[in-house]
C-alpha cells in the first residue's frame, strides 16, 4: 500500500467476539486513528481509538471457511471487523500494517550544510549522467530514509 495514501474507508461489520453477529457500519482507517461508525445511530458500538494503541494484527487467510475477519489487538484485547469481501480485509491489513510497523518518528535531523556552487554543481551533474545513482537517490533520500548529507557523504569517497 502506499504510503501517500492517507486512510481507507469500508463497509464492515464490528464484533466483539468471532461468535458475535456483528454490527454493520463503516470502518475507517487513518494515519492516526480507527473509527467505525455503526450505520443504526442508535448503536453504542461505536469505535475511536488511537492507532498508536494497537499493538499488532491478525486476519483470516483466504481460502479459509471462515468468513474475512482483520482483528487489530491492543493491550486490553482486540477489536474484530467482519469485511464483504477478501479483497476490502487485504487493503484494510495493508493499510493497517503499514501503521502498526512504523516505530514512533524521531524528530527529523535538519541538515545546515551549506553547498558551494561547484559541488551543488557536480551533485547534479552526477545524477543527471548516472540513471542508477539518481534511482537510488530517489529511492534513499525522496523517502526519508536517508538525508541529502548522509547520501553524499557515502559517494564522495566513491568520487574523490
Amino acid at each position: 500500500m502506499s504510503s501517500s495514501v492517507q486512510q481507507v474507508v469500508k463497509r464492515a461489520k464490528y464484533k466483539s467476539t468471532v461468535k458475535d453477529p456483528g454490527t454493520p457500519g463503516v470502518i475507517k482507517l487513518t494515519r492516526q486513528k480507527v473509527v467505525f461508525k455503526p450505520n443504526d445511530p442508535t448503536s453504542n458500538n461505536k469505535l475511536d481509538v488511537d492507532f498508536r494503541l494497537i499493538k499488532s494484527q491478525k486476519n483470516t487467510k483466504e481460502g479459509s471457511t471462515k468468513p474475512p475477519w482483520l482483528n487489530l489487538v491492543h493491550s486490553q484485547g482486540s477489536y474484530i471487523f467482519e469485511f464483504e469481501s477478501f479483497s476490502d480485509l487485504h487493503v484494510c491489513r495493508e493499510f493497517a500494517a503499514g501503521i502498526i510497523s512504523k516505530p514512533v518518528e524521531a524528530p527529523k535531523v535538519v541538515s545546515d550544510e551549506q553547498l558551494s556552487t561547484a559541488e551543488m554543481t557536480l551533485r547534479m551533474k552526477l545524477l543527471g549522467e548516472d540513471s542508477k545513482l539518481k534511482k537510488i537517490h530517489m529511492e534513499l533520500v525522496m523517502s526519508d530514509k536517508l538525508t541529502e548529507s548522509e547520501f553524499w557523504a557515502t559517494k564522495k569517497v566513491n568520487v574523490i
